[in-house]
């Protein structure tokens, strides 16, 4: 995925990924790790999450503007919401998809705040 070309900002393991797309419900949550990596030349910055033990990629999104990013400190749930192009329509088509991310069994509340927080803080989301 390009990674060789990039700083990792930050990373967590043990994080659960929920996806919604379109009107369907939320997937049930994937295990895996989140890494934060900004690239060296062009400094454009992305998430990154591998699902484990697989470490297929299941969520790779540029932080730019058009992406809305939330963190709901009571849940501990950072949410991104986006369009992407439809895996079950027309070519062309988009739609709207929420990734949900929140710590899982062996990832610390605090250490997902503070991972949420410097994302949120990303100036390329403004």
């Amino acid at each position: 995925t390009g990674e060789e070309d990039e700083d990792v900002q930050s990373e967590l393991r043990g994080v659960k990924l929920f996806v919604k797309r379109g009107s369907n419900d939320y997937s049930s949550g994937i295990l895996g790790q989140v890494k934060y990596l900004s690239d060296k030349k062009t400094l454009v910055q992305r998430l990154l999450f591998r699902r484990e033990p697989l470490r297929k990629v299941s969520m790779n999104i540029r932080l730019q503007p058009a992406v809305r990013c939330t963190f709901d400190p009571q849940e501990c749930i950072l949410r991104l919401l986006l369009a992407e192009s439809s895996e079950s329509k027309p070519s062309g088509t988009t739609e709207i998809v929420v990734y949900a991310l929140k710590p899982g069994r062996f990832c610390s509340r605090k250490d997902f705040q503070t991972f949420s927080e410097s994302v949120i803080g990303n100036s390329s989301l403004k």
